[in-house]
């Protein structure tokens, strides 16, 4: 009996018709045996691919010179901020979902490519973040973005030892590379966390868990890391990560105001006065300290959400901070005047 494909049977289902058409290479009159035959070739073929060696691909050289020249440059080396990213914003398009984002932690641009990425890294790079997410680590010291699985041949042993496909790009071997790496701990109490940082319906399609897992594999194999994760949107505080971005430039108050260190030190301890009396919303209490002071309207305004950023305000930040509202302090770190001043400078 012959098989054929039908509009109700698009993947090539048996069902009991005429003949199925694999690539158009499977006559209309061959057999089950024939068609079985040529599915085995096809296999073999897949096969003989996947297992292959690396350096049997005739443009291997060209990818091992750009890896030789990106590590000349520094990429993936070093850490805090002398770490420079593998790839990097301006180099590949990302259709509006990439960002450059000055980090907390490390004092340099973090390059992002997707939303989820920038939201986790917004947590990561908030001290502490225990409370914030499922992933709780504290006492993060390092964060490094778009980090290269090298050398090469590792990834590819491990694809080839998996019976799946490295990636490849216009025929060419990728270097893979971890969404995200940061670490806890300094010197020899450092330890590595690696993030991939994936939307939940994503890990729903088999390619993505192929190179999930020798991700995997890699970090847990050959960096002997164990605390490799995959990251989705569900693990992610949108409400912290919104209360973040809101205060996140503040954090050099230098460049975004003009104001003196007698007039920071005064609305500081003026804010926080008016604040700890309740009653009124913060831009209220903004408003009326840049009349005190005689600053252009919205400074003092500025000097709050630098006071959060710099955690000399502590708010609960699983709640939407709104300035037309009254906030709850938890705590305030006020610094001295000294201290203010080497940031304003």
């Amino acid at each position: 009996m012959a098989f054929k494909r039908s509009r109700h049977n698009p993947r090539n289902v048996v069902t009991p018709h005429a003949s199925v058409k694999i690539g158009g290479a499977v006559g209309a009159n061959s057999t089950i045996e024939e068609d079985l035959c040529l599915l085995m070739d096809f296999e073999r073929w897949v096969k003989r691919f996947i297992m292959c060696d690396l350096h049997d691909y005739p443009k291997t050289a060209d990818v091992l010179k750009d890896i030789e020249k990106r590590l000349k440059e520094g990429r993936c080396q070093g850490h805090g901020a002398d770490y420079i990213p593998w790839i990097q914003v301006h180099e590949i398009p990302s259709w509006g979902q990439s960002s450059r984002i000055f980090g907390l932690t490390t004092r340099r641009i973090h390059h992002l490519f997707s939303r989820l990425e920038r939201a986790y890294f917004y947590i990561r790079d908030w001290p502490p973040n225990a409370a914030y997410i499922r992933d709780p680590v504290r006492n993060v010291t390092d964060i490094r973005e778009q980090y290269a699985l090298l050398p090469l041949e590792v990834t590819w042993e491990i694809a080839r030892k998996l019976g799946v496909k490295h990636p490849m790009y216009r025929g060419k071997p990728v270097v893979m590379t971890t969404d995200i790496v940061y670490d806890t701990g300094k010197g020899i109490k450092r330890q590595e966390h690696a993030r991939s940082i994936k939307y939940a319906n994503e890990l729903l399609k088999e390619r993505v868990q192929e190179k999930i897992e020798i991700e995997r594999l890699y970090w847990n194999e050959y960096r002997h890391v164990d605390d490799c994760l995959v990251v989705t949107e569900e693990d992610i505080p949108f409400t912290v990560v919104d209360n973040i971005v809101k205060v996140h430039k503040c954090v050099d108050i230098a460049a975004r105001s003009h104001l003196s260190r007698e007039h920071i030190e005064g609305i500081t301890d003026e804010l926080a006065r008016q604040v700890l009396a309740g009653g009124a919303s913060v831009a209220a209490c903004a408003a009326a300290c840049d009349k005190t002071f005689g600053v252009p309207p919205g400074s003092a305004l500025l000097v709050a959400r630098h006071l959060i950023v710099t955690r000399q305000w502590e708010i609960d930040m699983t709640v939407p901070y709104e300035p037309r509202r009254t906030v709850s302090l938890l705590a305030i770190n006020l610094r001295t005047a000294r201290q203010l001043m080497r940031e304003v400078r």
